[in-house]
């Protein structure tokens, strides 16, 4: 039996607890979508100040590259191919079941793998009760054109590519996208870890001056039961990848970007993806405190961002899903 159709009841059940409070969750869904307007423009302002640091840096190599790549025939023929085949759709995501590492996926997410630490003592216990959520989803949030999610199947893509324009001003972009899952907690007062299964292929290229990564994160919001106390239960991301290329010969890369050369001169940029998971167990978002009388909104996001300096290219494209949601709950007390 396919996992998907064996966790169908288990999905069923947890939506089903959430029903009493369907009105409150849709009240608070706009407040939920502008706090994560927020913690997304705080990491874009952190970004931004990276790339802020590069473009000074960029401004002593200027003067030597300028001469150089004006005339260099070889350079702008590569960085037009590069735009032109990164301007191609994005490729379907393989959801195959049996794609190398699915089922220590799945089986990370249904089970916790971390230790759980309270007041300063190590607890490594199976979970006390679980929630399981699938497509479709509550809601979907997005940053700008350059992302999508789908509440329907949970599945979201990044699509980012940037080229230095020459002009001696720095080309900047980010985007993300999430889907959102709601619950109240089976256990109260406890502890409550998000562990989603997201498989996901991507493409990353940073080519002479340029900045390109992936990251993938959770965001937990809750309210008391009458819509008020907002409070923010948890901000975690992580980098899948994060790169500076810096120099005339700087070209860094997922594994499979280049099909039959190792750089661009010797072989245009292939159609080279490569696959992971979001949230693998050493990646996992850590657990949270959760208590009686409250609801809980949870943001399962990915982003990705490039910056190119006067001369490069850059590419983030992330192409994933959320097939399934846990929400694993713990004891307050050992």
């Amino acid at each position: 039996m396919n996992i998907l159709t064996s966790l169908e009841p288990l999905i069923r059940e947890s939506n089903a607890r959430g029903e009493p409070h369907a009105k409150l969750f849709q009240h608070v869904a706009p407040e939920a979508k502008a706090s994560f307007d927020d913690h997304f423009r705080a990491v874009c302002a952190e970004q931004q100040s990276a790339a802020r640091q590069q473009q000074k840096l960029a401004e002593l190599l200027r003067p030597g590259q300028a001469p150089l790549q004006a005339k260099d025939e070889v350079y702008r023929e590569v960085l037009q191919d590069f735009v032109e085949r990164s301007k191609e759709p994005l490729r379907p995501l393989d959801r195959a079941g049996d794609r190398p590492g699915a089922r220590i996926a799945q089986a990370a997410a249904l089970q916790p793998v971390q230790d759980l630490i309270w007041t300063g003592f190590h607890i490594i216990r199976g979970d006390a009760a679980l929630d399981v959520f699938g497509p479709p989803y509550s809601d979907t949030w997005t940053s700008s054109p350059g992302a999508a999610a789908a509440a329907l199947d949970g599945s979201f893509h990044i699509n980012l590519v940037a080229s230095g324009t020459g002009s001696g001003i720095g080309v900047w972009a980010m985007a993300g996208s999430a889907v959102w899952v709601q619950f109240t907690p089976r256990i109260s007062p406890g502890w409550a870890q998000v562990r989603p299964y997201t498989p996901f292929d991507y493409r990353w290229d940073a080519f002479l001056n340029a900045q390109s990564y992936g990251a993938f994160g959770i965001y937990v919001l809750s309210w008391d039961l009458a819509g008020r106390d907002q409070r923010i239960e948890q901000k975690y991301y992580y980098y899948f990848w994060k790169d500076i290329a810096y120099g005339w010969d700087a070209d860094d890369h997922n594994p499979s970007y280049y099909v039959g050369g190792p750089t661009p001169v010797d072989q245009p940029p292939g159609k080279g993806w490569d696959g992971g998971f979001g949230y693998p167990p050493d990646r996992q978002a850590p657990y949270f405190p959760v208590w009686p009388n409250r609801i809980y909104k949870a943001a399962v996001w990915s982003f990705g961002g490039t910056w190119v300096g006067h001369y490069g290219f850059a590419v983030a494209q992330i192409v994933g899903a959320a097939p399934f949601v846990v929400v694993g709950y713990q004891l307050i007390f050992p």
